[in-house]
C-alpha cells in the first residue's frame, strides 16, 4: 500500500486559524480570574492548558518542517509569552495549595469533577514546599521567557541555519546525521569529521549557550535549597535517586558483555577497534529494498498486530490519516519527535526516513509515543502528565516489538546478524552514550559551580565521560558531543538523557515479563500506560509487575536479555 509522507496540520486545534487562537488564548489566560475553591477554576486551567499544548504542538510542527518559517518562530515567541503569563497564575496557585492543610486539601479535591486530575495537584503541592516564595517563584517565572528560555529557540534557530561541507556539498545537520547512518565507512568517517570541524569553529557560541543555560539553574536551585541538580529532574520524570543509582550500578556491571558485542562487532567490520563513528554502523548486509517507507508502515502494523490488535489498527491509522512528516528533504530540522495534540486528541510524528532499519526503529518508536498519546487520552489532560522515563518505556517498547519481528523473519543468517547488530547497538547507545552523557551532564553542573568553563574545558569533560561511559573501549570519539547534542540545551527540562537509559531497561523487562502471557499482553500494557499519568515508576511497578525497582534484580533481568542477544551475536559472527 503507498501512503503520503508529508503530514496534514490542517486538522489540529479543530481546524481553527492559529492566529485566532492565540489571540483567543491571551485573552482567556489575561481573563482567567484565581478562584481557587471553585472546581471551575481548575477545569479552566486545564482547557487552558489543552489548548497551549495543542498550539504549541502545531507551531513546533511548523519550525520542524521548514527552519527557516518566519512566521512560525513569531508564533514560537507569543505562545511562549502566553505560558509565561499562565504560568504566573500557576505560582499563585502553588502558593495557594502549599499553604493549604491537609483536611482543606482533600476536601477541596474530594468534589467528584476534580477527583480524576487529584493527583496532578498532589505534585504540585508537594513539590511548591520545596520552592522560593510567591512573590520570587514569579519573577523567576516572568524572567524565564526572555532570559532563559530564549536560549534553546537560539540553540534551534543557530543549528537550523548551519550548513555543513561534505564531499563538495552543503548539508544540514539532518542530512549530514543520516550520513553517519550510511554502510559506507568513509562516508560516516568523513561525516563526523565535518560535524566534529564545523561545531569546534562554533565552540565559543555554544560554550556561551550551555554555560548560560546551567548558570539559570545553578543559580535558581541555589536559591531554592537544592543540592542536588537532578532534584527537578526527578520530580518531572517521577523516580526516585535511589532507583537512578541502583539502575546505573547494574549498567556498569554488565558492560563486559556490551564490550563483547564491540569487539566482535569490530572483527566482522575488519577493524581493530570500533571508533565513535562505527558503534551505532550498521553491518553490510544489504536489507534497504524491503525498508521504504511503504513497506516500513506495513512491517510495522504487522508486528504490533502479534501482539496488540489495537496498536496496529492505531499506526495504520496514524499513516492513513497522515499524521507523520516523514519526507527526507533539505529545510527540515534534523532529528524526529512525536509531539500530542489533546484537542483534536491526535498525534504528530516528525522525522526523515530514509531506507535503513535505523529509520524504521525511529519510525516504530515514535508511533509508541503517538499510541501512549491515545490511551492516556480517555483520561482529563492533567492525568496524562507523564514523566519522560515513562514515556520513553512505551517508544522503547515498540522500537523493541519491530526489531524482534524483523529477526524472527530474517531470510539468511547474514541478514539476522545485521537486524540482531542494530538490536545491540541501541543497547550499546542506552548503556554507554547515555551514561557518558549523565556522567558529563553531572560534572558539567558541578564544575560550573566552581566557575567559568571553556570551550576547552567541556570537551575535555566529555571525551573523559565518553571513555568512562564505553568502557574505553573506542578507538576516538566525538569531541564537540556537547555542541552537537540538542538534548543539553533543554531549558524546560533538565537532565534529558538519562530518562531514555529508565524507559529502555523498564521497557525491556515489562516486554519479557508480560510476553509470559502474550494472550493478555493488550490488556496489561495498556493498564501500565492508563495509569503512567498519576503514579510515580516505582508505583507504577510495584502495582503492575510486582517489583521494586531499588532493587537491581528488576534491571538485571533486563541485561540477561541483552546477554543472550550477545551470545547469539557472538555465534553468528563466528
Amino acid at each position: 500500500m503507498s501512503y503520503n509522507k508529508i503530514w496534514k496540520l490542517d486538522t489540529l486545534l479543530e481546524g481553527k486559524n492559529l492566529e485566532e487562537v492565540l489571540a483567543l488564548l491571551k485573552h482567556r489566560v489575561e481573563a482567567c480570574i484565581f478562584e481557587p475553591y471553585s472546581a471551575e477554576f481548575y477545569l479552566n486551567l486545564q482547557d487552558i492548558h489543552a489548548y497551549i499544548r495543542e498550539a504549541g504542538s502545531l507551531i513546533g510542527c511548523l519550525t520542524a518542517q521548514d527552519t527557516n518559517d518566519a512566521k512560525a518562530l513569531l508564533y514560537e515567541s507569543r505562545i511562549q509569552d502566553i505560558a509565561t503569563s499562565l504560568g504566573s497564575i500557576e505560582v499563585d496557585l502553588e502558593n495557594f495549595l502549599k499553604q493549604m492543610s491537609d483536611e482543606e486539601f482533600s476536601k477541596l479535591f474530594s468534589n467528584e469533577k476534580l477527583a480524576d486530575i487529584r493527583f496532578y495537584f498532589e505534585e504540585m503541592r508537594s513539590f511548591a514546599k520545596k520552592k522560593l516564595s510567591q512573590k520570587e517563584e514569579k519573577l523567576i517565572n516572568d524572567l524565564s521567557s526572555s532570559g532563559h528560555d530564549i536560549f534553546t529557540s537560539m540553540y534551534y534557530a543557530y543549528m537550523g541555519e548551519i550548513s555543513f561541507s561534505f564531499r563538495g556539498e552543503k548539508l544540514t545537520l539532518g542530512q549530514l546525521e543520516n550520513k553517519l547512518s550510511e554502510k559506507d565507512r568513509s562516508i560516516r568517517v568523513d561525516a563526523m569529521h565535518s560535524l566534529e570541524n564545523h561545531l569546534k569553529e562554533k565552540e565559543n557560541l555554544f560554550c556561551q549557550f550551555l554555560t548560560s543555560i546551567v548558570d539559570f539553574r545553578n543559580t535558581l536551585y541555589h536559591h531554592r535549597g537544592w543540592e542536588n541538580p537532578l532534584e527537578e529532574a526527578l520530580h518531572t520524570n517521577r523516580i526516585e535517586q535511589k532507583t537512578i543509582d541502583t539502575m546505573w550500578r547494574v549498567v556498569e556491571k554488565n558492560k563486559p558483555a556490551l564490550v563483547k558485542f564491540m569487539r566482535k562487532k569490530a572483527e566482522i567490520m575488519g577493524l581493530d577497534q570500533l571508533s565513535w563513528a562505527d558503534y551505532d554502523a550498521p553491518l553490510q548486509t544489504d536489507i534497504s529494498k524491503k525498508l521504504d517507507y511503504d513497506n516500513g508502515i506495513d512491517f510495522i502494523v504487522k508486528q504490533f498486530g502479534k501482539i496488540s490488535p489495537r496498536l496496529a489498527a492505531f499506526s495504520k491509522r496514524a499513516a492513513d490519516e497522515r499524521w507523520i512528516e516523514a519526507d527526507n528533504r533539505k529545510g527540515k530540522r534534523a532529528g524526529g519527535f512525536c509531539t500530542d495534540c489533546p484537542v483534536s486528541k491526535e498525534s504528530r510524528i516528525f522525522m526523515n526516513y530514509v531506507p535503513t532499519m535505523g529509520s524504521l526503529a525511529t519510525l516504530a518508536h515514535e508511533l509508541g509515543h503517538a499510541y501512549h498519546n491515545e490511551v492516556l487520552y480517555e483520561k482529563p489532560l492533567f492525568s496524562q502528565q507523564i514523566g519522560m522515563a515513562i514515556a520513553e518505556t512505551a517508544s522503547t517498547m515498540c522500537e523493541m516489538i519491530v526489531t524482534d519481528g524483523a529477526i524472527r523473519e530474517a531470510k539468511s543468517e547474514e541478514e539476522k546478524l545485521s537486524l540482531l547488530d542494530d538490536k545491540l547497538s541501541k543497547a550499546l547507545s542506552f548503556s554507554c552514550d547515555l551514561h557518558a552523557r549523565y556522567i558529563f551532564d553531572k560534572q558539567l553542573h558541578e564544575r560550573r559551580k566552581q566557575g567559568p568553563l571553556s570551550p576547552e574545558d567541556l570537551t575535555e569533560m566529555m571525551i573523559e565521560a565518553q571513555k568512562i561511559g564505553f568502557d574505553g573501549s573506542l578507538s576516538d570519539y566525538l569531541p564537540h558531543f556537547w555542541a552537537y547534542k540538542m538534548h543539553f540545551y533543554f531549558t524546560d527540562i533538565s537532565f534529558y538523557n538519562f530518562p531514555y537509559t529508565v524507559g529502555y531497561l523498564f521497557s525491556l523487562g515489562i516486554y519479557h515479563h508480560l510476553m509470559k502471557d502474550p494472550q493478555n499482553f493488550e490488556h496489561r500494557y495498556d493498564a501500565i500506560l492508563l495509569d503512567s499519568g498519576c503514579m510515580t515508576m516505582e508505583e507504577l511497578a510495584k502495582k503492575h509487575l510486582n517489583v521494586n525497582l531499588g532493587e537491581e534484580q528488576f534491571w538485571q533481568g533486563a541485561y540477561d536479555v541483552i546477554k543472550e542477544d550477545v551470545k547469539m551475536y557472538v555465534k553468528l559472527g563466528a
